[in-house]
């Protein structure tokens, strides 16, 4: 019986010291250990082929765009020059869109009006294509430039202060962060991600105020990745499918933490624990009771809905196998294909709203 308490004690001691270790990055969307699986199948598989092929295409574009004058590439970035104090990065121009004298969220912005978010998009995503080049290839000079843009966000988008409007308020949109955590907040923490090893090994990043290379600061992006994380959990509306559209960048902000208990809290707003603004996992899946069911707006929203949550399940699953979420909510997933039924033979679709006519699998 003592050898066997023994024994207990001693695998439990085991767990809570490899639980407690240091997050092996990338973790999110997939993990170091998956590499070589993915590299054979950009050598044996055409469609991986061509997919690898496309992104290092566009993706070494930018690449030779940076390395012939960083400073120029990133001061492309909308950085509001005119309020940058001396020896500082700037704060970066707002995206903000007003009617009649009055702040509108972002659906009918003019070009003008989105021109910044269309500038810090474009680098961003720039940003994260390097990044997976880099966990593809090992290549530095992609991490080179990934962290780089990352920096340059990292210390520009602090300058800013988060609207207290938590209706829909945000950073950067500030009369939007419904939409800024879907096209910015979701892809920072994906390029930390991959980039991770890369920082933490001592790699250098460009910085465009002094003129050569500097550290990254990894705790300042920790901070960034908590406060989008904080824009789903205590901004926006509940009880529809707002909740669902935010939690990528609630996710992905709570695994990009370096902390585990940050990591845990953060992502138990997604597992378990609704708010005012934003509905727990639990919550939503009540909309799948029954096998077959499909979540219940238009059906310009139901399957992309489901798509990610679907993928969010695969994603925390990853992280904590043992939460099996799958098994918890296996009618999410039977909902995949629901839409296809309603497909008719011409590949179109009866729709209302905003959607487009024509619909295909999600898988």
């Amino acid at each position: 019986m003592r050898i066997h308490k023994f024994l207990t004690l001693l695998l439990l001691f085991i767990v809570a010291q490899i639980h407690g270790q240091e997050l092996e990055r990338p973790c999110i969307l997939v993990k170091s250990s998956e590499r070589d699986e993915i590299l054979n199948k950009i050598k044996t598989k055409p469609w991986a082929s061509s997919i690898y092929v496309d992104l290092k295409n566009k993706t070494d574009v930018e690449v030779d765009k940076f390395y012939k004058n960083p400073k120029k590439y990133l001061k492309q970035l909308p950085f509001n020059w005119e309020e940058a104090k001396e020896n500082e990065f700037p704060p970066f121009f707002k995206t903000d869109h007003v009617e009649n004298g009055k702040h509108r969220n972002l659906d009918n912005a003019t070009e003008k009006e989105w021109e910044p978010a269309e500038l810090l998009i474009e680098y961003l995503q720039a940003a994260l294509d390097c990044s997976i080049m880099y966990y593809i290839t090992q290549d530095e000079k992609y991490a080179y430039v990934a962290s780089s843009i990352l920096y340059s966000f990292t210390k520009s988008v602090q300058k800013s202060e988060i609207s207290d409007w938590h209706g829909r308020g945000g950073w950067l949109f500030p009369y939007d962060g419904f939409r800024e955590v879907r096209v910015i907040g979701y892809r920072v923490p994906l390029i930390y991600d991959f980039v991770a090893t890369y920082l933490k090994n001592g790699g250098n990043v460009f910085d465009i105020i002094q003129s050569k290379n500097v550290n990254f600061p990894i705790d300042n992006l920790q901070e960034v990745c908590k406060t989008y994380a904080d824009i789903t959990i205590n901004y926006g509306q509940t009880g529809s499918n707002h909740p669902v559209l935010e939690s990528p960048s609630l996710v992905y902000n709570a695994l990009a933490m370096d902390d585990e208990a940050d990591r845990e809290k953060l992502l138990s707003y997604f597992l378990s624990e609704s708010t005012q603004n934003q509905d727990a996992l639990p919550v939503m899946a009540k909309n799948y009771k029954n096998q077959g069911d499909i979540w219940p707006e238009t059906s310009q929203y139901l399957n992309h809905s489901t798509e990610i949550l679907a993928k969010l399940l695969l994603v925390v699953n990853k992280y904590n196998p043992s939460l099996k979420l799958g098994a918890q909510y296996p009618n999410i997933l039977f909902a995949l294909p629901r839409l296809d039924d309603l497909v008719y033979p011409n590949h179109e679709i009866i729709r209302w709203g905003d959607g487009h006519r024509r619909q295909h699998g999600s898988y």
